[in-house]
Formats: C-alpha cells, structure tokens, sequence
C-alpha cells in the first residue's frame, strides 16, 4: 500500500539510526520457488568499531557457526572475497535517502562465502506500508537491478534482482526479496527474508 505524503514524510528522510548494543532481530528465510522456510537466523548488534558497524548472526534452525557481520556507519555491507583482505562495501542499503528516486550503484560486492560478486544499480522506488510476521511498518523500498558472477569453484555470470524494505522504526529492513537467473534466463535462487521479532534497547 502506497502512503500519503503526511505519513511519507514519516518514512523520509532516511536517516543512519543510532543502534544500541544488544538491540536483536530475528529473521526467517523462504525458498519462494518451493514455499517452503529453509532457516530462521537472527542478528544482534554488537558495537561500533571504528567507521563500521559489527553484527553478531547466528543460525537458530542450522547446525552453522555464528558469525561476525560489518557494515559502514551509512548501511552499505562490507565483505571479502575468499582469497582476498581487501574489504569491498556495498549493496542495497546506502543512507541517508532523502527523496524517491535517489539512485546509487555498487560494483563487485563479495557473496557472503566470498565466492563471486554482485554488480548493481539501485533506487529508492516507493514508501509503502509492509506488514510482516513482526508487525506493520512504513518503510522505503528500494530495488537493484544488475549482474552476479562466480569466480571459485567454476565460473559463470546471472541477472540479479533484489528489493528491499527498510524501515526506520525497526532501525533495519523488516523485508528482503532477493533473486537471480542463470546465463540461460532459468531461474537460480529467489528467496524471500523476513523480520518476525525484534528487540530494541
């Protein structure tokens, strides 16, 4: 649902929010080609460190290890490639975000196992009203189109999409729509995460 412009100009500007050690989300994963939920994970904020954010993730539904998660003070994602101590920062999130229509781009952004990289362009399309597991929020969605590549263990090239709302009163994205293609135009992954508890200091 499409806000009217007094409660857009709840949403706008989006601006850094000041986090609080302990301030917790708990998020669930599905696989929208099957329906089914792979994974719920959550994250809690730990401290600054310099100019990044430190996240502490943990899987509470798989047998994976915790990990430790940066991003800038302004949102965008920091991450490595696997044979690389060079930190590459970005991806959709990138504050403040003054007006619909903002747009930005990030170029060779690691996955997350640092196997291959994202390259996009994105824009702030909308605020909206989301309803989540969490509750109701008024958020900015924003969209990035581009190109992913793998780089180990083979190597090929997809579309990417992904959407993403942000709301300022949860301090993060409340939803993640996320989907690629393979060089041929099959689908590849498309999940959907999702808030569905949070607890703020």
């Amino acid at each position: 649902m499409v806000l009217t412009a007094p409660v857009m100009a709840q949403v706008l500007p989006v601006e850094p929010p000041t986090l609080q050690r302990g301030d917790r989300w708990v998020y669930r994963n599905v696989d929208e080609l099957t329906g089914r939920e792979t994974a719920r994970f959550e994250s809690i904020f730990a401290r600054v460190e310099g100019e990044r954010l430190m996240f502490r993730n943990r899987n509470l539904t798989g047998p994976e290890n915790p990990s430790t998660v940066y991003q800038t003070l302004d949102q965008r994602s920091c991450r490595r490639m696997q044979d690389s101590e060079q930190e590459v920062c970005g991806g959709p999130m990138r504050m403040p975000i003054t007006a619909l229509g903002e747009r930005w781009s990030f170029s060779r952004l690691p996955w997350r196992n640092g196997k291959g990289y994202f390259d996009a362009d994105c824009e702030a399309k909308a605020v909206e009203d989301l309803k989540t597991e969490a509750g109701t929020f008024p958020t900015v969605r924003i969209e990035c189109k581009g190109f992913w590549t793998r780089v180990f263990d083979g190597s090929n090239t997809g579309r990417y999409e992904e959407k993403l709302w942000y709301a300022p009163a949860a301090k993060r994205f409340v939803k993640l729509e996320f989907k690629t293609w393979l060089r041929d135009g099959r689908p590849d992954a498309h999940t959907m995460t999702e808030l569905v508890e949070m607890q703020l200091k």
